[in-house]
């Protein structure tokens, strides 16, 4: 085996225990630090829509779930997931902190984000944060944002 070829795969194995190091980071962290309410999928139907579209449809909802539901421990996260392809993304989220009723809510991303919610009652036992993470590149890179109050 070559000296360059050896060293290639050395580095997609520290490329990918990088990668898994990451995602059991905030794996920990997610879980560790915060009690989730709800965990959820939401997806854009209509054409194909760009991630700053996802993330536009997403944080007008996200606002609107504030104001209306949200306590003074309101916090999300949410991940977006290129979809197949890197097409039609769509987005994880765990949710806590508030008032309201999770079917309410997915019918209103179903009509501001033309597409399909499903919203279940986070179960830390199911591995919904790993799922989430799953979308990392093994670079480390993931396409995150979240509103999370100190502990």
């Amino acid at each position: 085996m070559s000296r360059t070829r050896m060293s290639r795969e050395t580095d997609d194995e520290l490329q990918i225990d990088r990668r898994e190091t990451l995602i059991r980071g905030w794996n920990d962290f997610l879980m560790r630090g915060y009690d989730w309410e709800w965990w959820g999928s939401l997806q854009l139907k209509s054409g194909r829509p760009t991630t700053r579209e996802a993330e536009r449809r997403f944080n007008k909802w996200i606002e609107k779930l504030q104001a209306e539901e949200g306590t003074s421990k309101f916090r999300w996260v949410r991940i977006i997931e290129p979809g197949h392809l890197r097409r039609n993304p769509h987005l994880h989220i765990l949710v806590a902190g508030l008032a309201g009723l999770r079917a309410k809510w997915e019918r209103r991303w179903n009509e501001l984000g033309d597409g399909d919610a499903q919203i279940r009652v986070y179960d830390r036992n199911r591995k919904g944060v790993l799922y989430m993470l799953k979308t990392m590149e093994t670079s480390g890179n993931i396409n995150v944002d979240f509103k999370l109050p100190k502990l």
